[in-house]
């Protein structure tokens, strides 16, 4: 194939998966691990060149010893020293009751945080409303909370979160005569701005810094303003109970275990700075998923395969790269699609490469085929040698399962029905084997052969042999009392089971080998298969399981048997002393 034709090849199947991944992205297929990385960015994002106005006031374990040992009513004394400190807003995170709220009606600089439900149980005036906002967290599908929705509709009316009250009466933009207004993708709270999602939710900006917090104890202390003078000049304090019982704890990108607080002054600080987290829209990463996957394809088609699997490589770090400074930036650049789409065209244009290739190699060996004998030809096409797996001895359990009288059978019914009734036997016991992580070595006309220990070691792989042998026997059980009721003839088995030394590999002509085990091993789990009926007949009762005196050393833990008298078989030498099988051992 010429080498213009491969390459419009390749680019169009870069353009196919461009479009598979863009229709992907489009549903959000690729959101939870792009979570992940972005989730990464904030962890290890610089520090913030734009101060925060955001400080957190904590009633901790300290805090409430304090308070206890001294038996005094902080509410007040705070209020105070916040003021005193010149506090633009304070902003009390602890959801109060609204007995709680109306004390402190009046108080213009104060913003309360009620759950959502709370509107409907409680009539606040205009005034009253202006103060308080709705606490409810935003959970993506993993559980994480990266998002906040600013405001809520009840009924007809709309209500604001506690972080946009609190936003708006730092701004001194009073909620109740200020519209909020919903334009696009955006919020607008009089001049300012806040993008938004298409679900009208905002992206929380995490400051890896965290923000400035004080023990309530050390605030209510005499002289704290007199060595902290600036602590609280026109900024934002959010006040809180720092105690497990009473505070959520949400999965954010910075911990698992952020208290709920620290979600509210993240959000809180996101509107005030104006760092707004913003995402690019759909269509145009259908820009940035096809360019890189078409460069690349273009480059896989022209160069050798170490120097397209480097640029590959190269590719992939500029995307993370990218996606990084962007971040920087506050923009949320989604890089596993481009980076999806990239692998993806990588690999099918190496499979598109290598099956060019075995297309030439075909094409000389019909050119060259009437000008070299077989032998000489095959040496030139087998350069890199044949696969085949290698032969080696293993221990391993061999299972033979096998109908008896079947020619009766077969004779008395039609081809189709014999045909039907076995397939379905065959099929019942398989499935089983598969079951108990035996490998089928081959199906021997009205009879199973299977292994354990090969070709992958297992443990307790004698075991698992028998415990499959017993539950082929429960199976049969069923499909008897099936044919029963359908008027079929009933099947009866004999199930043999050896465990030993075996020689496992692939075996066969050079047109058709097949991988099996072979050896004495084989020989014995056969034989012990067709002593089920010498025993049987002998003893003058059903005989259906036996297994050889290795198993049963193996087994006998959890299986109970019965020695049987040892049996003289065609072929063997030294009398074959088996183990009749008659179930698990009770626990």
């Amino acid at each position: 194939m010429g080498r213009s034709i491969l390459t419009k090849r390749l680019i169009a199947v870069s353009g196919v998966i461009t479009l598979i991944t863009f229709v992907i992205f489009s549903f959000d297929g690729f959101l939870g691990l792009d979570h992940r990385l972005t989730d990464l960015f904030a962890r290890h994002q610089k520090k913030s060149h734009v101060p925060s106005q955001v400080v957190v006031i904590l009633l901790d374990q300290d805090s409430q010893k304090y308070l206890n040992k001294e038996r005094i009513d902080w509410i007040d004394p705070l209020l105070e020293t916040l003021r005193k400190g010149k506090a633009k807003v304070i902003a009390l995170e602890q959801p109060p009751d609204d007995t709680f709220v109306r004390q402190l009606h009046g108080e213009k600089d104060i913003v309360f945080a009620w759950q959502v439900a709370q509107w409907g149980r409680n009539k606040l005036t205009a005034e009253e409303e202006g103060s308080v906002g709705f606490v409810r967290p935003v959970y993506d599908p993993d559980l994480y909370v990266r998002r906040a929705k600013p405001f809520t509709r009840i009924g007809a009316r709309i209500y604001p979160s506690f972080a946009l009250a609190v936003f708006a009466k730092y701004r001194e933009t009073p909620l109740g005569k200020t519209a909020v207004v919903l334009s696009g993708h955006q919020l607008l709270l009089g001049e300012k701005i806040i993008p938004l999602d298409k679900e009208s939710k905002m992206l929380i900006h995490f400051r890896a810094e965290g923000y400035p917090n004080i023990p309530l104890y050390k605030v209510l202390a005499p002289n704290f303003l007199k060595h902290n003078p600036n602590v609280f000049d026109k900024k934002i304090v959010l006040f809180s109970i720092s105690a497990p019982e009473l505070q959520e704890t949400y999965a954010t990108p910075l911990s698992k275990n952020t208290e709920d607080v620290w979600v509210q002054a993240h959000t809180i600080d996101t509107l005030v700075s104006g760092q707004f987290l913003r995402t690019l829209p759909h269509i145009g990463y259908l820009f940035l998923i096809f360019v890189p996957a078409f460069l690349l394809t273009l480059l896989s088609s022209r160069s050798r395969l170490g120097l397209s699997l480097g640029v590959f490589l190269l590719m992939c770090v500029t995307v993370l790269l990218t996606s990084k400074l962007a971040f920087n930036k506050g923009i949320i650049l989604l890089s596993v699609p481009i980076l999806s789409s990239l692998f993806m065209t990588y690999f099918v244009s190496i499979l598109l490469r290598f099956w060019d290739e075995e297309r030439q190699k075909q094409y000389i060996k019909t050119l060259f085929n009437q000008y070299v004998s077989p032998e000489i030809l095959r040496e030139l096409m087998a350069s890199r040698g044949a696969f085949e797996v290698p032969r080696v001895r293993k221990d391993v359990s061999v299972l033979f399962i096998d109908i008896r009288e079947f020619t009766p059978f077969s004779a008395s019914r039609t081809p189709e029905e014999v045909i039907a009734q076995l397939n379905e036997f065959l099929n019942a016991m398989t499935e089983v084997i598969f079951v108990f992580g035996g490998t089928i070595d081959k199906y021997i006309g009205d009879s199973i052969m299977a292994v354990w220990g090969s070709p992958v070691a297992q443990k307790d792989y004698a075991l698992l042999a028998v415990r499959a042998g017993l539950e082929q026997l429960n199976v049969l059980t069923e499909l008897n009392k099936k044919w029963k009721s359908q008027g079929r003839p009933l099947l009866d088995v004999g199930i043999g089971i050896a465990t030993g030394e075996a020689v496992a590999g692939s075996i066969g002509a050079d047109r058709h080998k097949e991988y099996t085990v072979v050896g004495n091993t084989v020989n014995i789990a056969q034989k012990i298969e067709e002593s089920t009926r010498v025993v049987s007949r002998i003893r003058g009762s059903l005989c259906r399981f036996l297994i050889c005196e290795t198993t049963q050393s193996k087994v006998s833990h959890e299986i109970d048997t019965r020695s049987v008298d040892p049996i003289r078989l065609q072929g063997i030498e030294s009398p074959l002393f088996t183990w009749e099988v008659l179930g698990l051992k009770p626990r």
